[in-house]
């Protein structure tokens, strides 16, 4: 009889790591998501905490694709009727007349989401290029 083993200390130890950086770069994700909220929160049309405290940045976990995920969002329900009072926000469109809504806030903006993150666009790939570029500082071959 002939016994075989496979010593699994290294790949272990490397599985280790990968997920240490798996979680570093979830943690990126959410700084960049905090950087988006900061460039969101001057084109969101109303002051009121309801809604600029419903921003949230939730790590999904890894996608069937492989990728690191973070969702951000505003999401308020009005209590009168249930409807999502970020989202007619965003739209700028009243859900119940369906006429564009003039907001009183001189730098309200209409898709205040996806302006916010255009204008974080450049800070947050620095961000991620530098996590990801870490990630190979070291490596072994």
């Amino acid at each position: 009889m002939i016994s075989i083993e496979v010593h699994t200390e290294e790949l272990e130890e490397y599985l280790s790591q990968v997920e240490l950086q798996v979680m570093a770069m979830q943690q990126t994700l959410i700084d960049v998501a905090h950087i988006v909220e900061l460039n969101v929160q001057p084109l969101v049309p109303v002051d009121t905490g309801r809604l600029m405290g419903s921003f949230v940045a939730v790590p999904t976990g890894k996608s069937s694709q492989g990728w690191v995920e973070v969702e951000i969002g505003y999401s308020v329900h009005d209590p009168r009727d249930n409807y999502d009072y970020a989202e007619y926000t965003h739209t700028g469109i009243d859900y119940r007349t369906g006429s564009e809504i003039q907001w009183k806030k001189p730098s309200a903006q209409r898709e205040y989401l996806i302006k916010g993150i255009v204008r974080s666009e450049d800070e947050s790939m620095r961000l991620i290029e530098g996590d990801y570029l870490s990630l190979f500082k070291g490596a072994k071959r």
